[in-house]
């Protein structure tokens, strides 16, 4: 009889809960079609920290209750981390409805997953990235929803239980660039990317950094253990190629030649050293041209999940075509930061100063491009006039303006009148 009343469940545990002194840990299916999502094992039941640990939990149910106890710690069974003190879970999600404000997923352990809609379903994004990160909400059980997209990219393994299938066979060298970084309790997290490990992005801590360099950009050299992470100091590689950081991402400057691909697809993809492969969007050209020659930056792109490391960047201008290979300048690797990188284009290619005739024609290409900004800034500067000149005739604007902030309201006035505009404190 007492065998009857013992089940032995696969689980994970997802967080501690201090106000009940335990650890909420989710069951497998057989509980969850019960309506128990959410078990509770008390500090007193398990020698240690449960969070983001696999597990096999026994169930035992008697006149009074069901208790559950952990019995062996196992491999895990989807990519596992924890992220402010909770897990999260790399899952293949399968897309069911959109309910109200929420899109519904479905997975055969987790059951439902939601995600609030304020933008559009995840589900464009699961053509390119059929798995993603999912982390637990309390909702009287435990219930699971999609991970803050800024979290998506990056896997820092919850413990060493990692099994074969999931992380490379051992530790090993690659070589990559930084691509940015992100804060994680206090410490200075590297993304690294390297076209030796496509499908993962390496972390590197920045105790094995050297101190008062801005990694961002750097290619590097590093010893990577099975949990994607780097155990050794790192190796500064020198490179021939420009790198700049833009919104906090490491950008890469290159020169390709876009060729026809066999099927006429708008895209070409192609293998760079030693960065790994790349793909061009033909609509991101500018004056499209067969086999014409361009100068452009790329990202990296985490989330197409196809064989692609870096996509061309939508920041930058791409200059092109040319007939010919343009030249490319080597980067600032002294002084390697952001505020001091440039394009290597702009440049002189030579220490010598260039003819007269070639200083006159430059002279005369800033003082138009001068021209553009200025003529460019007064019709923006005549737009702003003719929003504020109507927003002031509103008078219910106008108190509501002065009551937000009195003094930016009578600065804004006064620049505006001195361009025309309506000036209500003249009524």
């Amino acid at each position: 009889m007492a065998g009857e009343n013992v089940r032995y469940v696969l689980a994970i545990g997802v967080l501690h809960s201090e106000i009940e002194s335990g650890f909420l840990v989710f069951p497998g299916r057989e509980f969850q079609e019960h309506d128990v999502t959410r078990v509770l094992i008390s500090e007193n039941e398990c020698p240690e920290n449960l969070i983001g640990k696999w597990m096999y939990v026994k169930a035992e149910k008697n006149d009074v209750c069901l208790k559950f106890y952990p019995v062996n710690m196992i491999d895990d069974q989807f990519p596992t981390r924890i992220v402010d003190g909770e897990a999260q879970v790399k899952a293949s999600l399968h897309f069911k409805c959109v309910k109200g404000s929420r899109a519904i997923y479905s997975h055969p352990f987790f059951g439902c997953v939601e995600e609030w809609l304020s933008k559009d379903p995840s589900m464009n994004r699961l053509n390119f990235e059929p798995e993603l990160w999912i982390q637990p909400y309390l909702n009287g059980g435990i219930s699971w929803k999609i991970a803050d997209e800024h979290y998506q990219d990056y896997f820092v393994p919850s413990n060493d239980n990692i099994p074969k299938w999931l992380t490379p066979s051992e530790p090993y060298w690659a070589e990559g660039v930084v691509t940015k970084n992100f804060d994680k309790m206090g410490d200075t997290i590297y993304y690294v990317c390297s076209p030796s490990n496509p499908e993962n992005l390496i972390c590197l801590h920045q105790k094995y950094c050297p101190p008062d360099v801005e990694m961002v950009g750097r290619n590097v050299s590093v010893f990577v253990d099975t949990r994607h992470e780097v155990q050794e100091k790192v190796k500064i590689l020198q490179t021939n190629r420009t790198s700049r950081m833009t919104d906090g991402e490491a950008e890469l400057q290159i020169c390709f030649q876009y060729k026809e691909t066999e099927h006429n697809w708008p895209r070409m993809e192609f293998l760079d050293d030693p960065h790994g492969s790349i793909m061009i969007w033909r609509s991101k050209l500018p004056n499209y041209k067969e086999n014409g020659w361009y100068l452009g930056w790329i990202r990296h792109a985490p989330y197409f999940k196809m064989e692609e490391l870096w996509v061309l960047s939508s920041c930058h201008h791409i200059q092109g075509p040319f007939a010919s290979k343009p030249l490319q300048e080597s980067p600032l690797e002294l002084e390697h930061n952001p505020k001091a990188a440039k394009l290597a284009i702009e440049e002189p290619s030579s220490s010598s100063q260039p003819p007269l005739d070639e200083q006159a024609a430059k002279a005369t290409a800033t003082e138009e491009k001068d021209s553009e900004d200025i003529a460019r800034m007064k019709w923006i500067l005549e737009m702003l006039v003719t929003k504020v000149d109507a927003l002031l005739k509103h008078q219910e604007v106008v108190v509501e303006m002065q009551l937000a902030n009195l003094e930016a309201f009578e600065d804004l006035v006064e620049i505006a009148a001195k361009h025309g505009s309506f000036d209500p404190r003249k009524k």
